[in-house]
């Protein structure tokens, strides 16, 4: 049986501006062994990073949602 995808609470979100904020972040989630997921905005474009925990999966829906989200406006 395929896992469910566990919805994270926006209250575990952490807001990770700068490199050192984005380490901590990032190493946290590493520490905990969940699936990090980052949205960067570097000038006008937008990049969704992330690193699956082993054993997490991203699904079709869970992409989705992300694409869905992030509007380019310089198209």
């Amino acid at each position: 049986m395929r896992p469910q995808p566990i919805r994270c609470p926006a209250d575990q979100i952490p807001i990770a501006k700068g490199t050192e904020a984005f380490n901590a972040a990032y190493q946290a989630a590493k520490d905990a062994g969940v699936t990090y997921v980052g949205i960067e905005q570097r000038g006008r474009r937008w990049t969704v990073k992330t690193d699956k925990a082993p054993g997490h999966f991203i699904d079709a829906a869970a992409a989705a949602a992300v694409r869905e989200a992030v509007v380019d406006e310089t198209l």
